[in-house]
């Protein structure tokens, strides 16, 4: 899964936050510096924004390979002429999802942290879920627990995002995931 943020510069629709850019964001199926190429071009830039912001999967890359595709992503791009932050998910982004571990009772009250450790063998809070190698594969495994499921088309993503506290993301996971705490940094410098 991919994520694209772009950070608009005009003002944001909203009054009570007119003095916020607005950020849009899509979810990119194909590849994501081909999409990345695109939009840093000329067309993105006299449309407004001011930043773009990709969000990219390691898997099925390995772990031991992460520095590698790291240094690779910015070679992808013809032109910048808006700043673009390149932020890795290890090795999904749904790693961040199963370490948010308030969301699960949200999507089906069996679905518990207690559940998962006696059902699963693992601890979305206590582990690092970094290290799973299928964390989405796992998230639908945690919510096969209340009956439910999980994969990578819009309805079940948006579904788990919904039911996400974005507070301890924003607050507790910069501290313990090392491209979250980039991601959050990227959103901060383009929302100041």
């Amino acid at each position: 899964m991919e994520v694209i943020a772009a950070a608009d510069a005009r003002e944001h629709p909203d009054a009570d936050h007119a003095s916020l850019p607005t950020v849009t964001a899509g979810w990119c199926i194909d590849n994501f510096c081909v999409i990345a190429s695109k939009c840093s071009g000329p067309t993105i830039t006299k449309a407004g924004f001011c930043a773009i912001i990709g969000l990219r999967d390691v898997r099925p890359i390995p772990h031991a390979d992460i520095p590698k595709l790291e240094a690779n992503l910015p070679k992808y791009l013809k032109t910048s002429l808006i700043p673009v932050d390149f932020v890795l998910a290890i090795l999904e982004i749904e790693a961040w999802f199963l370490a948010e571990a308030t969301h699960y009772p949200k999507i089906d009250p069996a679905i518990t942290v207690a559940a998962i450790r006696g059902n699963l063998g693992f601890d979305p809070e206590a582990d690092d879920m970094e290290q799973r190698l299928t964390p989405a594969e796992d998230l639908n495994k945690c919510y096969a627990i209340g009956g439910k499921i999980y994969n990578k088309r819009q309805a079940q993503t948006h579904r788990t995002i919904d039911a996400l506290d974005f507070a301890i993301i924003y607050m507790q996971f910069p501290m313990k995931f090392r491209y979250v705490a980039r991601f959050v940094d990227s959103l901060n410098r383009f929302l100041t």
